[in-house]
């Protein structure tokens, strides 16, 4: 009978919105005007790479660095529309947990736990279609309502799901994971990162979900956001990475979030705070997992306490310089990057390569 009842919500949910996905929204980035019309990147005939890459080749220092703000501004002079990248659709698209501000109200899944619990990965992959189904919608009925400028959680992007390994009861979001075993919680994430993803036209990202928090992050809910967790290589890739592999290879996530604790191991004696940590970010997503151009945005405030709660650097603008130079693309919850990466690029505390030398971060850091 619950299966029965899931299945129908399902269907219900999928209904929702209908008429609202028909809508054509007014776009994030404006391509009917000059000079924009005329650029490379409102060309739709060419690849998203190839007119992302021309997009970003024309904004400027100060223009680049606004947008590595989650609170994204507009750039009038390009036609870009102000974007809002704080977003959760963990178990269904959610705003504070209830309808939104213009009065749409949207399907509710059983939390991530319950929804493994059914070992069912082609139900929740459905739960992820209909999620992003109706995300879609919210976000072509917003944009109209706003003339292109997104709101909170009704953007393109979501900060789902959550695929740590449960292994601390006290911790505070045992209820957002997929569980205790690292096969089932890389079998239901994929299935519901496809849900959100993928679509009937394979060109096009439905929605782009970020797995979270990469990668050890459990124990004491505390001091969950402080403190630095001690792992084996074995146990680190045997357990704590395999569904965030799974992800990144299988579910093909277009973006993933850090946490905002530490990992120390053989390869990373400093502990340092994940989204401030090369070996992860680099290492490990970027050359291991073969995705050296996904999408890495912070935890809330998570640059801010690379300094403030775990002391890792001794200031905010190194703090920046760290997390931007381990490859952190955007600040979620606070403005450090906006504040102090003007000041790190001045002193040339931010490097541009592709990789950081680790003889140069290790003369960067702060001595603990």
């Amino acid at each position: 009978m619950t299966m029965f009842f899931y299945s129908v919500v399902l269907v219900l949910g999928a209904s929702l919105f209908a008429q609202a996905i028909a809508r054509f929204p007014i776009p994030s980035v404006d391509c009917q005007s000059l000079p924009q019309a005329s650029y490379p990147f409102c060309d739709p005939k060419l690849t998203p790479e190839t007119r992302a890459t021309d997009l970003v080749s024309r904004l400027t220092v100060d223009e680049l660095i606004s947008q590595t703000f989650y609170l994204a501004p507009a750039i009038s002079r390009l036609g870009i529309n102000a974007y809002n990248w704080r977003s959760n659709c963990a178990h269904g698209w959610t705003l504070s947990g209830g309808p939104d501000w213009l009065g749409y109200t949207w399907t509710v899944f059983p939390a991530p736990i319950g929804m493994a619990a059914t070992f069912d990965k082609d139900l929740v992959l459905k739960a992820g279609q209909v999620t992003s189904t109706e995300g879609r919608a919210l976000h072509n009925e917003i944009m109209t309502h706003y003339n292109g400028a997104s709101q909170e959680a009704t953007g393109l992007n979501c900060y789902s799901p959550v695929v740590n390994l449960l292994r601390d009861s006290r911790w505070g979001r045992a209820q957002e994971t997929f569980g205790e075993d690292p096969y089932l919680l890389s079998q239901i994430g994929v299935a519901y990162t496809k849900g959100l993803q993928e679509g009937s036209d394979p060109t096009y990202v439905k929605i782009a979900a970020s797995p979270k928090h990469f990668s050890v992050h459990s124990g004491p809910d505390n001091i969950r956001n402080r403190f630095t967790a001690n792992t084996t290589l074995h146990d680190l890739y045997d357990t704590y990475l395999a569904a965030f592999k799974s992800q990144v290879i299988g579910g093909k996530a277009m973006q993933i979030m850090p946490a905002l604790s530490g990992m120390r191991c053989e390869k990373e004696e400093d502990g340092a705070p994940d989204a401030a940590n090369p070996f992860l970010l680099q290492t490990v997503l970027r050359e291991q997992f073969g995705a050296p151009n996904i999408s890495v945005v912070s935890d809330n405030e998570a640059i801010e306490q690379v300094y403030s709660d775990h002391h890792f650097a001794s200031s905010y603008e190194q703090a920046a310089a760290l997390c931007m130079n381990a490859s952190t693309d955007l600040d979620l919850g606070d403005t450090t990057y906006i504040k102090y990466l003007p000041v790190a690029l001045k002193d040339n505390l931010v490097h541009f390569s592709g990789s950081v030398p680790v003889d140069q971060w290790q003369s960067d850091k702060h001595a603990r």
